[in-house]
């Protein structure tokens, strides 16, 4: 899916909120927002928008090297996604159908983001993933899935955001941990899961590769030859978060994606699908207009 109109507000949206954190002395943080700005206008448009995000990303890393700027809400993501399972999980036990309960949860677990929601809390937290449970979701498209996955010998899972990887992993570990190479970044990526924060998701002693890059999403072409070769090779890929949707929508391989249909854009491409609403998509997605 490459970069629409309706994508610009996003990107300034997302660009101001880098500008803001990278210095408390606005000077400084006026001086970014510009190099900011003329770094994602030169940026090419026949591409993602997870590539103009790689772009600011880049800026931010030649002004402010190894800072991680969202450092902090990943770990308060993380760590509220703990407490919310330990009060989840008594639900979650009791529920017949376990893959429909840990692939729903997986999807709604986008909603611990600190980075885009300060006001979070346990009981709003709670309260939000067990909507998730009797959220709609398509039955087709679930059980395509469930086949797909006890066919598949071997499986690549993308992984996307913070706080749902905790809900990631009980999925992972349902479906057979020592057949999945997980999925990080090559480096921070907004609030995205990189190496760092594998263990504190509950995902240490996975498999498990770098992308080589610090897009928020997979650009194959700035990628890895590691990574490339490891996507390549999977029976299937499962890539979750609409980041990596909007990347590897056209991707020719076997993949499956889980995520909420959140922008505008990737709503009507998918016929006008609700907001919000919890979404499997399996294989290739054509993004055009009629």
């Amino acid at each position: 899916m490459n970069i629409v109109t309706q994508c610009i507000p996003c990107l300034f949206k997302h660009l101001n909120g880098l500008a803001r954190r990278v210095s408390d002395d606005p000077v400084r943080s006026n001086d970014v927002l510009q190099k900011l700005v003329i770094r994602m206008l030169d940026a090419p448009w026949n591409y993602p928008p997870a590539a103009s995000t790689r772009a600011m990303l880049q800026v931010i890393e030649r002004e402010f090297p190894g800072v991680d700027l969202y450092r902090e809400e990943k770990d308060r993501s993380t760590l509220l996604a703990q407490q919310v399972l330990q009060t989840l999980q008594p639900v979650i036990d009791e529920r017949p159908d376990r893959f429909d309960t840990l692939v729903r949860l997986a999807i709604g677990g986008n909603i611990l983001d600190y980075g885009i929601n300060d006001d979070l809390d346990l009981d709003f937290a709670r309260r939000s993933l067990l909507a998730v449970l009797e959220e709609p979701l398509s039955k087709d498209a679930l059980e395509r899935l469930r086949r797909e996955i006890a066919q598949a010998r071997s499986i690549v899972y993308v992984l996307d955001n913070c706080g749902e990887a905790v809900f990631d992993a009980l999925l992972i570990r349902h479906l057979g941990a020592e057949r999945v190479t997980l999925v990080v970044r090559g480096g921070p990526s907004v609030n995205d899961v990189t190496e760092r924060e594998l263990e504190s998701s509950g995902l240490a002693g996975i498999r498990w590769v770098s992308t080589g890059d610090n897009a928020p999403g997979v650009i194959e072409e700035f990628c890895s030859d590691e990574f490339r070769r490891v996507l390549r090779s999977a029976d299937l890929v499962i890539a979750k978060g609409q980041g990596n949707f909007e990347t590897l929508s056209d991707f020719d391989r076997p993949i499956a994606f889980l995520f909420r249909a959140k922008c505008p854009v990737v709503r009507e491409l998918l016929g006008n699908v609700p907001q919000d609403s919890l979404q499997i998509q399996i294989g290739k997605v054509p993004f055009s207009r009629s």
